[in-house]
């Protein structure tokens, strides 16, 4: 049903809107609102809340560990973080690997450290493991990792970030094509942990409120490419 306006009614909405606009343009001035530049031909709302969507498609299903590492890693990446973010693209990097060294090795003992290079002397020690993994391994351990972890070293821009989430995405390709899925209950409870980390409030758009009401993060349905 359409109702034409009085004059009266048209001047007090007139008003109403005017006196919005300035309420609102002062709550503005109140808060921490930043805009969130584009980062290359990346889709923003995957940068910031569905990082895995930049990984290929087996990680959740193969290494559900890594999910939390990928979406802060590229959250930094979209907060211009890059240090961060490379410290998160290898601890996800590191998951990987722990499930690679599992699936061809037959599920013999893991070294007892986190680190690539006691992984690799492993998986040489035992013949196990393609020769193109363990070097795309090497050369992001002596490229990257080991320089990183150093505090007068860093990743020095966003482009720095974002070429080692492309030897990191390499390597995860080659080794998810010999890892088999995580069986089902395993997988739904750390993707619970992981949903419920990283489930905090957080605007729908791509302007980051740092004080404030918490919304809850979009669906990841119907997301643009």
């Amino acid at each position: 049903m359409t109702k034409v306006l009085e004059m009266y009614e048209t001047y007090f909405l007139q008003q109403y809107l005017q006196n919005f606009e300035a309420v609102l343009a002062a709550e503005f001035g109140l808060l921490n609102l930043y805009v969130v530049s584009e980062v290359g031909n990346y889709n923003m709302t995957n940068l910031i809340y569905f990082g895995e969507k930049c990984f290929p498609d087996g990680l959740v299903a193969k290494a559900p560990e890594a999910i939390l590492d990928v979406r802060q890693a590229t959250q930094c990446i979209a907060y211009a973080l890059p240090t961060a973010a490379g410290f998160h693209l290898h601890r996800a990097n590191e998951s990987v690997l722990h499930r690679y060294y599992d699936a061809v090795t037959g599920g013999a003992p893991r070294p007892s450290t986190r680190n690539i290079g006691d992984y690799l002397k492993a998986l040489d020690d035992r013949g196990a493991g393609d020769s193109r993994v363990k070097s795309a391994l090497r050369d992001l351990k002596n490229l990257h990792r080991n320089p990183l972890i150093h505090p007068e070293h860093s990743l020095e821009s966003v482009d720095d970030a974002v070429a080692l989430m492309g030897g990191v995405h390499v390597a995860m390709l080659h080794m998810l094509k010999t890892m088999p899925d995580v069986p089902s209950p395993v997988a739904a409870a750390i993707s619970g942990a992981v949903a419920i980390t990283v489930g905090s409030g957080a605007p729908t758009t791509a302007i980051s409120i740092v004080s404030g009401p918490s919304f809850p993060p979009p669906s990841s349905s119907g997301q643009q490419p």
